[in-house]
């Protein structure tokens, strides 16, 4: 034996640890996200990130109908959101976007 402990499985399939936040106690369980906060949140983030792309093309798409626009915009914009936007969201406000629940 090599007196180490078995490293705890990882993954999407992964358990909580039996004494976690999120091991089903009652005075630990977490409350399902709150729509109207991810919305306030993804809006805080996606603001900046629209802004950018619209001085960033501005000059290249000047005189452009707003459906072309558009259609430059977001195969930058959504992209963006899924892997930069809602991931960092969810990682520092997290606990504000789930709240625990107290039984």
């Amino acid at each position: 034996m090599s007196g180490h402990a078995p490293a705890p499985p990882s993954g999407p399939h992964a358990q909580p640890p039996a004494d976690g936040p999120a091991s089903g106690h009652p005075h630990h369980r977490l409350s399902a996200p709150c729509r109207f906060r991810i919305t306030l949140a993804a809006s805080l983030g996606a603001y900046p990130v629209i802004t950018l792309i619209l001085y960033l093309l501005g000059p290249a798409t000047e005189g452009w109908a707003v459906w072309q626009k558009t259609l430059a915009i977001v195969p930058v914009m959504v992209p963006a959101m899924v892997f930069g936007i809602i991931p960092a969201v969810h990682r520092f406000a997290g606990p504000w976007l789930r709240p625990r629940v107290r039984a």
